[in-house]
């Protein structure tokens, strides 16, 4: 398994049948970056990065193939790679309450449920407050 610099090419062949208004979206947090795609036996697996957000934090996103979810030695790198991905910022998620395998993911990767939910919803924001180095 590796990541590479992930393009608009790996969000086109990952999700072919997505409309306009997810491709904007997409094009909006990869350009952004930093975005990496994860490939695991010449497959993309999962397209993810961190989006600028506001006062110097980060919004993670994550995008995993609909036709077959990521095994779990597949996510295990992913976390890994996660706990070491800029630890000295603040990093925020957004997660729905009744994602569980989301939940879980983030709990993984070190990051905490807040009080905050997006605009009514029951999406959440997650944080993973930055460490300071020694």
């Amino acid at each position: 398994m590796e990541f590479r610099a992930a393009s608009l090419v790996d969000y086109a062949a990952m999700f072919p049948q997505h409309g306009f208004r997810l491709w904007k979206a997409a094009r909006v947090q990869i350009l952004a970056g930093p975005a990496w795609t994860l490939w695991r036996g010449g497959e993309r697996q999962a397209i993810g990065g961190l989006f600028p957000w506001h006062s110097g934090m980060l919004e993670a996103w994550l995008m995993l193939r609909e036709d077959r979810r990521p095994g779990l030695a597949t996510l295990r790198f992913l976390l890994d790679r996660t706990m070491t991905v800029m630890p000295e910022r603040t990093i925020i998620a957004r997660i729905d309450d009744a994602n569980l395998a989301g939940r879980r993911l983030a709990v993984l990767s070190g990051f905490w449920p807040t009080d905050d939910f997006l605009g009514g919803t029951t999406i959440r924001t997650w944080s993973r407050p930055g460490v300071k180095a020694p």
